[in-house]
């Protein structure tokens, strides 16, 4: 019981002294992560798992709690060339609406992220397949230095075009490094 009051203060403390410092607004934030994913909604022609993704993403703080941006994502597939998936990222940051933002190097990101994107993969055989999608999920940022830090995100995706072969659901995890820089 002690253990858990401990955790309980610890995340409280820490929520307290955020609640001083977080800014988004005219920021630019970069990510450059490895991508586990699972994609095999489709008939047996294009079922596949997706391997190896590498990940880049640019957004731009239009609010405080709004970035908007691009996504690309690349990886090897099971059955053919590769996979381009690319396509519109926003982050909608939650700690702005509890958090005054005096402190514009604060070290915590929490965020609801939504990717709408469409996937080309290339076949050796029959050419380029293509589908939309569209991922929704949470995402947190922890930043060790002034502009460096690791990310990590946790997205539900949907299958908005072709004949899934199962329930239109998928799970994506992203993790690496992100990159963030002010411009005022």
């Amino acid at each position: 019981m002690k253990h858990l009051f401990l955790l309980y203060f610890l995340a409280v403390t820490s929520v307290a002294f955020a609640q001083k410092s977080a800014y988004i607004k005219d920021r630019l934030y970069f990510d450059v992560s490895y991508t586990l994913q699972k994609r095999d909604l489709m008939n047996e022609e294009v079922q596949r798992i997706r391997k190896d993704a590498f990940t880049l993403s640019a957004c731009y703080g239009v609010t405080k709690f709004w970035e908007p941006g691009l996504f690309y994502s690349l990886s090897k597939e099971s059955l053919g060339r590769g996979s381009h998936f690319v396509g519109i990222k926003n982050n909608f940051h939650i700690l702005p609406f509890f958090i005054k933002p005096d402190n514009r190097f604060f070290r915590f990101c929490v965020y609801i992220t939504d990717v709408f994107a469409v996937n080309l993969i290339y076949f050796k055989a029959s050419g380029v397949f293509w589908y939309l999608c569209d991922d929704i999920g949470l995402g947190a940022s922890f930043y060790f230095a002034k502009h460096i830090g690791i990310n990590l995100e946790y997205r539900w995706g949907f299958m908005l075009t072709g004949k899934p072969k199962r329930s239109n659901y998928q799970n994506v995890i992203n993790f690496g490094l992100c990159f963030r820089f002010l411009t005022k």
